[in-house]
């Protein structure tokens, strides 16, 4: 069986600046490197998408998940630019591709009416200061 024991990308707190996917994937270093979805952050391209907790990630980019280390799929994970990331998973042994394009943050909450503040995102929708 699988030892999934490591979260990839790691939880932080972004800065309205920094591009997000959403997607979280607990990863085994067993033989088979297999990933799963553990978490998806709303709102986030991966929740918009349709990604589930639970689906087993295939490939990323085209690239079998086998040769992806633990610490590459927490780059393409944590995108620096808002260059599209492919995932192939499998969903109940149904495989599905996603083609997720990271956006900021901030335009992630404000896509649901919401902006980040200081003390993180806002409770409610806040209108800008005119």
């Amino acid at each position: 069986h699988a030892d999934f024991d490591a979260l990839v990308p790691e939880w932080g707190h972004p800065s309205a600046s920094d591009y997000i996917l959403g997607v979280h994937a607990l990863r085994a270093e067993n033989s088979r490197r297999e990933a799963i979805v553990a978490d998806l952050e709303y709102p986030s391209p991966a929740f918009d998408a349709g990604l589930h907790v639970g689906d087993m990630i295939l490939s990323v980019n085209g690239i079998p998940i086998q040769r992806i280390d633990r610490q590459e799929l927490g780059r393409l994970l944590s995108p620096k630019e808002p260059s599209d990331i492919v995932l192939d998973v499998s969903r109940l042994g149904k495989k599905m591709t996603f083609r997720l394009t990271p956006v900021t943050y901030q335009a992630a909450l404000a896509a649901i009416g919401r902006k980040s503040t200081r003390f993180g995102p806002s409770p409610m929708h806040c209108p800008e200061n005119p």
